[in-house]
């Protein structure tokens, strides 16, 4: 045996225990410009979303499900592919408290983090006042 036949080993191996042709689409990061057989889900979701061509206020929209079931998968890629509407998207597996998970939600709005003495109160009055700020400067700029 020498490199080459070792090579050739290598490769046909590679190939047979390949799962996954593009491994990228196993990255979180990585988000599919297609979805597949979630179509009730995204209408559903669309049907919140876009009452603010109407006149109204967008609803806070909570999604949940089972793990892997796509539900940030689903949430990104309407909010990425329809036109007027702005979001962030946090993390909040990265939290150990509530108090944290209102802080990723202001570093994402651009804000700077409190301290949890200055009360959940004060954090959720930053949070709302970003985003009505970030709503704002969003109508004027889709206007």
């Amino acid at each position: 045996m020498d490199k080459n036949e070792l090579d050739r080993i290598v490769s046909e191996v590679e190939k047979e225990n390949s799962l996954f042709v593009k491994k990228v689409y196993l990255d979180t990061l990585t988000f599919p410009s297609k979805i597949i057989g979630r179509s009730d889900r995204v209408k559903e979701l669309v049907g919140f979303l876009v009452t603010y061509k109407q006149g109204f206020v967008v609803p806070f929209i909570s999604v949940y499900g089972r793990s892997g079931s796509g539900k940030s998968t689903i949430v990104k890629f309407v909010c990425e592919n329809l036109d007027g509407v702005s979001h962030c998207f946090v993390n909040l597996r990265k939290a150990r408290t509530v108090f944290g998970c209102a802080n990723l939600i202001l570093a994402e709005l651009g804000e700077p983090n409190l301290k949890s003495a200055q009360g959940i109160n004060l954090t959720v009055e930053k949070i709302q006042n970003a985003i009505i700020s970030t709503w704002q400067l969003a109508t004027i700029n889709y206007n």
